[in-house]
């Protein structure tokens, strides 16, 4: 009798003082992807060009994703797939258009509520920017050299959601 109380007293020593990984884990800090959390929600801009739509929402702690579509009367000109994405203390902004290999743009400055990615190999746009310029607006500016000529493209957007 006295060997098994010992044999359970020593699984139970055994089990008590191995680590609980909950209080030993490290909880991540995604401060750079916070940067970024401004852009949540649905984005409308309406011209005579047409309608252009960027949804933005939270995959995880680490990862945002965004879709951008342009609609010209019922006609879908143009659609993207975005993921901003916090890995090793960067923030990288992927984008995706159907039929084309993925770019990368890294973030190079996020000073008041203005974040600048940019990529100088990619052909054009080389530098994507957004800015905060309500807390349901904001301006998306992608530029870059085309042809031997500094071309840039702004689009005003208010939030609808």
């Amino acid at each position: 009798m006295k060997r098994i109380a010992i044999i359970a007293a020593s699984a139970i020593l055994m089990t008590s003082c191995k680590d609980n990984p909950e209080e030993n884990s490290e909880v991540k800090e995604y401060t750079e992807s916070k940067k970024a959390e401004w852009m949540l929600g649905k984005w409308e801009n309406f011209s005579e060009d047409g309608i252009m739509t960027e949804t933005w929402i939270r995959e995880n702690d680490s990862v945002m994703t965004g879709n951008a579509v342009v609609v010209v009367e019922l006609d879908t000109v143009f659609h993207e797939v975005v993921t901003l994405a916090e890995k090793n203390g960067g923030l990288t902004y992927n984008v995706t258009v159907k039929g084309e290999k993925p770019v990368s743009f890294g973030l190079t400055s996020s000073v008041n509520n203005r974040l600048v990615f940019e990529n100088p190999k990619h052909d054009f746009p080389n530098k994507i920017a957004y800015r905060r310029v309500t807390p349901d607006s904001l301006v998306a500016v992608i530029s870059g050299m085309r042809e031997g000529e500094h071309i840039f493209q702004e689009f005003p957007m208010k939030k609808t959601e």
